[in-house]
């Protein structure tokens, strides 16, 4: 007989101990009938389909307003009626409270006297006439003109005042200081020196295009190169080509640039004559323009006093209007603090009403999970009074404080949910919080998938020929009438028999002439598998232990490894390992005819099952 090596007789000697367990907790079959009885079974299964899964946070509260919004009186006097309490629904723009009016329309009808005398007195007032000059406040060239018309040659309605020109464009007129501006270049720049003389096109703003020579490179900082032009008569901020001093090749393209700007403002009056064209070069002290005004100090003091007295008589409309407190936004009121004849002041809070045009469900979650949900997750909220609808809305706060009750901690979540018209304040709500989800994988019942420490595997479906499956129940029989052989032994013998296996010299006696075989080991010999090279730590990780599986998983079943991922209440997810369409076994927990073991009892012994070279097979039938 070949001698053993030391893992085979560790191996044989563990096969042993588990059929002397199983044999002391099991009952053997004594009886061929009832042998051949156990293998009329059909297994249990599923097929691996595409599905969704997702991890959900189960939390329940109440709804509310996402919102809350406090109005505040904008007048000041008695309440004369109200016209809603809380918990009514009010629209945008209702009145929900009166103000009496008071001394208020008498104050608006002394102040509107006031505004009539005043206009009256500036209609009668006697006008005098005033010349005013417009001049330059620096040396350089004109270049902007708001100035359409003067007063002179146009009809009445055409006459300019420079206040008018001033509010309306910000200055009069643009000169650009001095008389030269520049060309800004930033690409090429490596290809100019400080000093180069260069020519240059400029592509004026109304199609034309100005050559220029004699332009040369003033400085280079921080990758910009200044070209200096001595003129300014071109258009600011438009395209320049700029060329070799030849004018025969192109260097780069710039933009031109004025050395600097000054703005006419501060003048008043009509304007009434003018010289002043673009491109003039102007000096400091030069008149631009003439104007006039027949608005004497007098008339402008009373124009002042017309103006206040306007503002104030606009205060006291917008007062009267407000002594209807109207409602900025449709929900429910909340609270009321005013009561008919109260006494209310500008800004003091009125009333508190709940926006509904946004909605929050407020739930608790438990302390062992708050840390899985975060903002922006998804989540469904069911409202008791509205059954079989679900709102999607999203997290929008979680709180850090968390609310102990009976030993339990739970904290705040607010899930933002859209209006529904139907919600009623504090209705109460469900909610599944959705803090992971995976689309369209495949998966399998979570009954398939079974666990070998950290190894996870399935049985799939074997189609297996009727001699594969006569020849694993052959195994089966053997198997247990091995069992029943050690059961008659004494402890003596028991003792003896194992002394004999590690000399590698022991057998079963009666054993059938295949010897013993377990599930997955071939011929009744050990497989030569060097544990080291397969990669795994010890002998039970190379094997599969299917020590538990009832004999349909033993005829049907093949073992394949897999990896897993996320898995709800029914189904897990298989990321490898299975496709779409393979059928697999469910585990069972029956502990009839259909659901017994090799060795027909609750904890029975099938062996074990290799994977990594041999086939897989739960039986030991044809490799």
């Amino acid at each position: 007989m070949k001698k053993l090596t030391r893992k085979k007789i560790i191996l044989y000697i563990a096969i042993i101990v588990l059929i002397i367990a199983v044999v002391l907790i099991s009952k053997v079959i004594k009886d061929k009938k009832e042998r051949m009885e156990q293998f009329e079974v059909t297994p249990s299964t599923a097929v691996a389909s595409i599905t969704d899964i997702g991890i959900y946070i189960p939390a329940s509260g109440t709804i509310s307003s996402g919102n809350t919004v406090s109005v505040p009186s904008n007048t000041q006097g008695k309440v004369t009626e109200i016209y809603f309490k809380p918990g009514d629904f009010v629209n945008a723009g209702e009145t929900i409270a009166s103000i009496e009016e008071g001394t208020l329309t008498e104050l608006i009808k002394t102040t509107q006297s006031s505004i009539d005398s005043k206009r009256s007195s500036i209609d009668q007032y006697d006008n005098e006439t005033q010349e005013y000059t417009i001049k330059s406040t620096v040396k350089g060239r004109v270049k902007e003109i708001n100035v359409k018309y003067v007063s002179y040659g146009v009809s009445e309605e055409y006459r300019q005042r420079a206040e008018d020109i001033e509010k309306e464009y910000g200055y009069l007129v643009a000169i650009a200081l001095g008389n030269s501006m520049y060309i800004k270049v930033t690409e090429n720049t490596e290809l100019f020196e400080v000093g180069q003389e260069v020519d240059a096109v400029i592509h004026q703003s109304d199609g034309d295009q100005r050559v220029y020579s004699g332009a040369y490179v003033e400085r280079i900082e921080e990758g910009t190169v200044y070209i200096y032009l001595d003129s300014n008569i071109y258009d600011g901020n438009v395209n320049a080509d700029v060329y070799t001093s030849d004018g025969k090749d192109k260097i780069a393209r710039g933009t031109t640039e004025y050395s600097g700007m000054e703005y006419i403002v501060g003048a008043k009056g009509y304007i009434e004559a003018t010289s002043t064209y673009t491109n003039q070069l102007v000096n400091e002290g030069d008149i631009l323009y003439y104007s006039y005004s027949n608005i004497s100090q007098s008339l402008m003091d009373m124009y002042e006093e017309l103006e206040s007295l306007e503002e104030d008589m606009a205060e006291l409309q917008e007062e009267y209007e407000n002594l209807n407190i109207t409602v900025p936004v449709s929900g429910f009121i909340e609270s009321l603090n005013i009561s008919e004849g109260d006494s209310v002041s500008t800004d003091s809070a009125v009333f508190t009403i709940a926006d509904t045009s946004l909605w929050t469900a407020t739930v608790s979650v438990d302390e062992l999970d708050i840390n899985s949900v975060d903002i922006g997750m998804p989540a469904v909220v069911e409202i008791d009074a509205i059954p079989d609808e679900e709102f999607v809305g999203t997290v929008q706060r979680i709180s850090y404080v968390g609310t102990n009750s009976n030993g339990v901690t739970t904290y705040t979540v607010e899930i933002e949910i859209p209006s529904d018209e139907r919600f009623k304040l504090n209705m109460n709500a469900s909610s599944e919080i959705e803090v992971q989800k995976v689309e369209s994988v495949v998966s399998v019942p979570i009954q398939a998938v079974r666990y070998q420490g950290n190894t996870a595997y399935v049985l799939i479906y074997a189609d297996r020929t009727e001699e594969e499956i006569e020849e694993i129940k052959s195994q089966i029989l053997d198997t247990q009438k091995a069992a029943e052989k050690i059961s008659q032994m004494d402890q003596k013998e028991m003792q003896e028999y194992i002394a004999e296996m590690r000399n590698g010299k022991g057998n079963l006696g009666s054993m059938p002439e295949d010897g013993f075989s377990p599930t997955g080991i071939q011929d009744g010999t050990m497989p030569e598998i060097d544990t080291g090279d397969a990669g795994f730590g010890n002998m039970q990780e190379f094997f599969i232990n299917t020590s538990n599986l009832n004999i349909a998983e033993q005829l049907y079943g093949e073992v394949v490894i897999v990896e897993v991922g996320i898995q709800d209440e029914t189904n897990i997810e298989i990321i490898s390992g299975l496709s779409a369409g393979d059928i697999v076994l469910l585990t069972t927990t029956e502990s009839d005819s259909s659901s017994e073991s090799a060795f027909s009892g609750p904890g029975g012994m099938s062996g074990f099952s290799s994977f990594g070279g041999m086939d897989g097979r739960i039986g030991a039938g044809p490799g």
